[in-house]
């Protein structure tokens, strides 16, 4: 059994409706897409219903920008170099390993994927953050 939120994030389902859109599917295409029925997609939009990991997986497989739904932030990645980037993912891996350490079982491919995207993109966030904190002290505004 696939483990589910036990809160959605307030505003997931219209979140979740503007990807959905975004990628020009409608929900019988996106649901079939992320393996649920049009009806199940209709719930996770309306928020009658916690999607899986499974699902968060599929859609993030899709094109879906997961940290957006879950949590309404969008990030521009392509702001950061190729080599801020390789690290960033250096330490999202090495967290993953930490993690799979401390509970003493490995995660499913699944949840792996859900976890690397969202860490990932928190710290792709934090990176940006301290680039910008850097660039306001430089022209004085810090």
């Amino acid at each position: 059994m696939f483990k589910t939120f036990e809160k959605l994030p307030n505003g997931f389902g219209d979140r979740l409706k503007l990807e959905r859109k975004r990628l020009g599917f409608n929900q019988e295409e996106f649901g079939a897409k992320a393996g649920v029925q049009r009806f199940t997609q209709y719930q996770y939009e309306a928020e009658v219903n916690s999607p899986t990991v499974r699902y968060l997986a599929s859609i993030l497989e899709i094109g879906v920008d997961l940290t957006y739904v879950l949590f309404g932030i969008r990030v521009d990645q392509m702001s950061l170099s190729q080599s801020d980037m390789q690290t960033i993912e250096r330490k999202v891996f090495d967290l993953i390993d930490q993690n799979e350490k401390s509970l003493g079982e490995q995660l499913t491919a699944e949840k792996r994927y859900v976890m690397f995207d969202l860490i990932r993109t928190h710290l792709i966030q934090s990176k940006l953050n301290e680039l910008e904190v850097k660039k306001s002290k430089v022209n004085g505004r810090g």
